[in-house]
């Protein structure tokens, strides 16, 4: 019958009939927040297609008191969550689906008390734009207009274009800067095409352009540099660009990505050829042969390994050869975020400048033309103490924790040496929250506190490895506690 977000101290003596002993040294905790109501239901849930392999979803807040949104999503079995968006976010972005496939999708809100019910449930159906051009005998020859298109790229027809069409930006986007001024995908033509053949390439393109005004556009090759091509005007004529991209082309799937520079510009055809072959002329080569992929498999052996207090070394295997690069994710807010990419031949990432005494956890997936991979199984790594301690215990608290393992409640007990604010929250091995033990301002003293192998809708978790995180002020320290309790969990 204790108020809630109240600090009790305690101490103890014993007695009998004839005397009571000197009392005991005092301890303190503090009680938790009454919980708040679920929040409301968000409502005109939308979706809109951004690429072949991206959808953008809307919907209205309709609460005030949400801590954030389960984002769930269905393709021909149950729902699953694929992410969360944070406090007072109306929008997220869907980059996990493949072409041509169909996707529901619903959401709620959530709080401490509890989730709201379910918002309204949206379908969607992505195209096929394509597939992946092969390379045969040192050649690759695309037709422009055969490129998964952004909506700001028109296909337009003409006698005189390789294969009767030629694409070209739309009227009301010019710029004449050294860089795009847009690389959304809603701006870009993206091409993937296949080698065998190792070497040096160079890029040929023709274009119909007739004037200085209407004659450049940008390229680059996977995530590199962006070129510019400028004075690229004369109706029917072939270019060739030189650049150190086309030198290291990997072997199997790689991309070409144009984006608009002059308005006007009329690219017709793209070769890609080993230095050295016989010049195009005319309408060029015939297209290449293109193929309809699969995703590819997903990495497997992800390791995430301590390098120094803030720099967590990632390495993963992969076997596919129909594989563009790999997309390094870690785990914000509940939710796995890109933090980069890598090319198809790399199978190592160095994530630097962390913060101290903090839980990683880190995913990997492969991609290509069809789309992503599934999740590499997640890897966690815990940084040094940012305190410089080593053994990360901060100097303005004394921290331990007993029994550990525990089946049924395990305590943490620590002393504070000056006025913080302090929280204590248990994280599962994929670094979601699973529950807030303490968030309040605490004077200087001796706390304890305790968690009883449970999440914070009060549901037994499953047995294994568990990270506690005490933060307090500028300083956190991290525990590991084992869970053997008997319930299999949720």
């Amino acid at each position: 019958a204790l108020e809630a977000s109240t600090q009790y101290t305690y101490r103890i003596a014993r007695f009998n009939a004839s005397a009571l002993e000197a009392f005991s040294n005092r301890d303190s905790t503090v009680t938790f927040d009454s919980p708040a109501a679920p929040p409301q239901v968000p409502g005109d849930l939308s979706a809109e297609k951004i690429s072949p392999v991206t959808i953008l979803l809307s919907w209205t807040d309709n609460s005030d008191t949400e801590e954030g949104f389960r984002i769930e999503r269905r393709s021909g079995g149950e729902f699953e969550v694929i992410g969360t968006a944070g406090v007072n976010d109306t929008e997220f972005m869907d980059e996990g689906v493949t072409e041509g496939g169909a996707y529901t999708y619903r959401i709620r809100a959530f709080n401490t008390a509890g989730s709201s019910g379910y918002s309204n449930e949206v379908e969607i159906l992505t195209e096929f734009k394509g597939g992946i051009f092969v390379e045969q005998g040192g050649i690759v020859s695309i037709e422009a207009e055969h490129g998964q298109m952004g909506d700001y790229w028109e296909i337009k027809s003409a006698q005189s274009a390789s294969g009767g069409a030629y694409i070209e930006i739309g009227s009301d986007k010019h710029t004449t800067e050294d860089l795009p001024e847009c690389d959304d995908p809603l701006c870009i033509v993206t091409y993937y095409f296949r080698v065998s053949l190792m070497g040096i390439y160079r890029l040929w393109f023709r274009t119909l352009s007739e004037g200085g005004e209407d004659d450049s556009f940008f390229w680059r090759i996977g995530i590199g540099d962006w070129v510019r091509e400028n004075g690229r005007a004369f109706p029917g004529s072939w270019f060739e660009t030189q650049n150190s991209q086309l030198e290291n082309l990997s072997f199997g799937t790689n991309i070409l990505e144009v984006a608009y520079r002059e308005d006007g510009t009329q690219i017709d055809k793209f070769m890609i050829q080993l230095e050295g072959m016989e010049l195009p002329v005319g309408n060029g080569s015939p297209e290449s042969v293109y193929i309809s992929p699969a995703p590819p498999d997903k990495p497997y052996q992800l390791d995430a390994s301590l390098t120094d207090p803030d720099e967590i070394f990632l390495a993963w295997a992969h076997d596919s050869e129909d594989v563009t690069g790999f997309k390094v994710k870690r785990m914000e807010a509940d939710a796995f975020s890109e933090i980069t990419r890598t090319g198809p031949l790399v199978r190592e990432y160095t994530d630097s400048g962390l913060e101290g005494s903090t839980l990683y956890t880190y995913t990997v997936q492969a991609y290509n033309a069809a789309g992503n991979s599934n999740f590499a199984t997640p890897a966690s790594a815990v940084t040094g103490s940012i305190n410089g301690t080593g053994d990360g215990f901060s100097r303005q608290t004394s921290t331990r924790n007993y029994p550990n393992p525990f089946s049924e409640r395990t305590w943490f007990h620590y002393t504070l040496s000056e006025r913080s604010e302090v929280k204590l929250n248990v994280y599962n091995f994929l670094g979601q929250k699973v529950k807030q033990l303490v968030n309040s301002i605490q004077e200087p003293g001796s706390y304890s506190d305790s968690w009883d192998g449970t999440d914070q809708e009060g549901r037994r978790v499953s047995r294994g490895l568990y990270y506690c995180r005490l933060q307090h002020g500028s300083s956190s320290h991290v525990f590991k506690v084992l869970y053997t309790g008997t319930n299999s969990g949720i």
